[in-house]
């Protein structure tokens, strides 16, 4: 198991491991099975749970979920005799139960771990001697579960560090970094830190941005050690000063994580989809978006390629909605970037009229005071 959290990037870099991991597999021609577990999915659920980066099929999905399902019907024997039932575990944690179930049935040599929140008390943090861990950048997020400041959420995130494995995390605020060594410390454990690789200049990465470059640096020494441990012919080493080996290089140049600063083409509209959803990700998203879109002048016209730029707009969950569109507002600001059109589809529920209006209200003045010269339309 390669076990990886953080606030910022474990997605992106769980998605580098196992695209090198398999990269490695296909060009070396080893028999070698590996897994990929992540969160949310975008579309099917099945995106949750991989092997050799693609999802499992329908069928199988279906399979394994009732084996695991049926089981919490069937009575457990206690050591004293008696049986009990076990009460089934909730959405993400039922879901983390199967895609174990699935990869020691599917007989998986490797699999790689996102931590859904957190980490000290995730449901993924069960194994007790992963191949590795790793710890991509640390923020403000998740405050009701992990706590309001850096140093609390940080606790929660170096609690996947193992004393018998290597423990690697990019640069982190001081305050994180502190809490990450003192956490070590308590499990006689060793972290390193991950800088960014030299080598990946000759890499094209999507994007391309020092944040994205962390993510693969990580990814890299990840699959590294992970290699070490399952491959005998492997010999490349880290720190190097030669070239990546050409199952990392391209490795993490196919990599494609759908809405994670995501460029789509259709016809003659350009999709730019990214899942942003706390103060510093929405920074990350806006900044990626300003540097891909073509220039316009300094009165703000558009240039013959650059056309219209419409912000499609949606929130779920229980995240401060002011606070979001507040930061959201002052980075478009902070990079002078202009929409023609916003377009907001809030997530509303049922019939809830009452709810609706408040939406409506809450939208419509914070735009209309943020925005003035804009037209907006909201979707319900």
């Amino acid at each position: 198991m390669v076990h990886v959290t953080g606030t910022k990037g474990k997605g992106s870099t769980c998605a580098f491991v196992d695209s090198i991991l398999n990269q490695h597999r296909t060009s070396h021609g080893i028999s070698m099975k590996v897994g990929l577990y992540t969160s949310p999915h975008l579309i099917s659920v099945r995106e949750r749970i991989r092997i050799n980066s693609s999802n499992i099929s329908a069928e199988t999905f279906a399979g394994y979920f009732f084996q695991v399902w049926d089981r919490f019907d069937q009575p457990l024997k206690e050591k004293d005799g008696r049986s009990i039932l076990l009460e089934r575990p909730s959405y993400f944690r039922f879901l983390t139960l199967l895609s174990f179930h699935v990869f020691l049935q599917e007989k998986v040599d490797a699999a790689i771990y996102e931590v859904g929140i957190g980490g000290e008390y995730d449901s993924t943090n069960i194994v007790e001697n992963p191949l590795a861990t790793g710890i991509s950048t640390i923020g403000i997020d998740h405050t009701s579960v992990l706590g309001n400041t850096i140093s609390e959420i940080a606790w929660h995130k170096a609690g996947i560090i193992k004393r018998n494995c290597p423990n690697f995390y990019v640069d982190q605020e001081l305050d994180a970094l502190t809490v990450i060594n003192s956490r070590a410390a308590e499990r006689q454990a060793k972290v390193e830190n991950v800088t960014i690789l030299p080598q990946l200049e000759k890499v094209h990465i999507r994007p391309n941005a020092k944040f994205q470059k962390q993510n693969a640096s990580l990814a890299v020494n990840l699959a590294h050690v992970t290699l070490q441990q399952l491959d005998p012919n492997y010999n490349y080493t880290l720190p190097s000063a030669d070239p990546l080996p050409d199952a990392f290089k391209n490795g993490l140049e196919k990599v494609i994580w759908r809405g994670r600063c995501e460029k789509k083409e259709e016809e003659d509209l350009t999709w730019y989809l990214d899942g942003a959803h706390n103060k510093s990700s929405i920074q990350i998203a806006i900044n990626w978006f300003t540097n891909e879109i073509p220039v316009r002048n300094h009165e703000n016209v558009r240039t013959k390629t650059g056309g219209l730029r419409i912000l499609i707009f949606n929130q779920q969950g229980r995240r401060d909605l002011t606070e979001l569109l507040n930061d959201l507002f002052k980075e478009t600001r902070f990079n002078n970037l202009q929409f023609d059109h916003v377009i907001f589809c809030p997530t509303v529920h049922g019939q809830n009229t009452i709810r609706k209006g408040k939406f409506l209200i809450l939208f419509s003045v914070f735009f209309s005071w943020c925005f003035p010269h804009l037209n907006f339309v909201l979707e319900c």
